[in-house]
């Protein structure tokens, strides 16, 4: 299910608020599209590109043209780590962007954490 909505929200179809629990921790964000994580952090764009790049190499030069690659992450904006004493990191008005590995995420349910 993560897998599915990391990837709608890659091409434009979907994006909410959603909390993840992820190696024993809570992040709590709203869920966007690489492209939108990309264009806050340019050296990871950069990075990116040039594995796209090389993946477009290997498929050329192998013959091998299996489509996109999987969905491997899920992307967050206005995101919040919660520890279990119950505090935010950031503690700021605004979260961040985070990038979080799908395969790491053990639970999942959609909304924010929010402490008034």
């Amino acid at each position: 299910m993560i897998t599915t909505l990391a990837g709608m929200a890659n091409d434009g179809s979907v994006s909410c608020d959603v909390t993840l629990a992820v190696g024993g921790i809570l992040v709590s964000g709203y869920v966007v599209s690489a492209d939108k994580y990309y264009e806050h952090h340019p050296v990871a764009k950069a990075f990116g590109d040039g594995i796209k790049q090389l993946m477009e190499q290997e498929k050329a030069e192998n013959g091998n043209d299996e489509g996109s690659p999987p969905t491997m992450f899920i992307h967050l904006r206005n995101a919040r780590y919660w520890h279990p004493g119950g505090n935010a990191i950031p503690t700021g008005s605004e979260g961040i962007f985070v990038r979080v590995k799908i395969e790491d995420v053990s639970a999942f349910n959609f909304g924010s954490i929010s402490k008034d």
